[in-house]
């Protein structure tokens, strides 16, 4: 199995967590997907690439390999859903908009479930870990930031269009306060762009 995630060291401060911009599949998960899911069309595909100033800046950065079609790290491992309205697991069943990923009786077991928990899931997750607290220890303090991109029009997830800029601190539970004013001040110098804190999208498990 290819190594699930790509791990630049940095030397600032903060990393830059990306789950989602992987395109990697397992043999399983290939052989089950429809037409339309073959195409990955819920990846992250230009996190990387907007991401990469911050990373000639100095920033750590830790990006997927393997598609979200099979397995969601910003998802918990026991699959505890993160929003009382509509949305996705763990292992991802539907796209965004609902449709099926796979074709009938394709969907993964239990056992292959078992196998990328234990070979995707968890080693990005240690990775996650150990640079945060290779950070902490070298400056003291270390900032996360998790990155994701969404389409701005998902009626089955949330109403009308989504701002251009969405933040989320988990209502607060994940920044303090100070830092968040900080980010969002940074915002007034581009009008042009909407934003929102803590609104539909207010961060996942990671």
């Amino acid at each position: 199995m290819t190594n699930g995630f790509e791990l630049h060291q940095g030397r600032l401060p903060l990393l830059v967590s990306m789950p989602h911009p992987g395109t990697h599949l397992t043999p399983e998960i290939a052989r089950g997907l429809t037409a339309r899911a073959q195409r990955l069309e819920d990846t992250d595909w230009h996190i990387p690439l907007l991401y990469q100033p911050i990373r000639e800046l100095g920033a750590s950065v830790l990006s997927a390999r393997y598609s979200r079609y099979v397995v969601d790290l910003n998802r918990p491992a026991d699959d505890k859903p993160l929003y009382s309205t509509a949305t996705t697991g763990l292992f991802p069943g539907t796209f965004f908009d609902g449709e099926p990923l796979f074709e009938a009786g394709k969907a993964p077991d239990d056992a292959t479930k078992a196998a990328i928990l234990h070979n995707v899931w968890q080693p990005y997750h240690q990775a996650l870990a150990q640079e945060l607290a290779r950070l902490r220890d070298t400056f003291g303090y270390a900032l996360l930031w998790d990155a994701h991109s969404i389409k701005s029009v998902v009626p089955r997830l949330f109403e009308g269009k989504l701002p251009d800029l969405n933040f989320g601190t988990a209502d607060g539970a994940s920044c303090a306060p100070e830092l968040s004013r900080a980010l969002l001040d940074c915002c007034e110098a581009f009008p042009h762009y909407s934003k929102v804190l803590n609104g539909r999208f207010k961060g996942g498990y990671i």
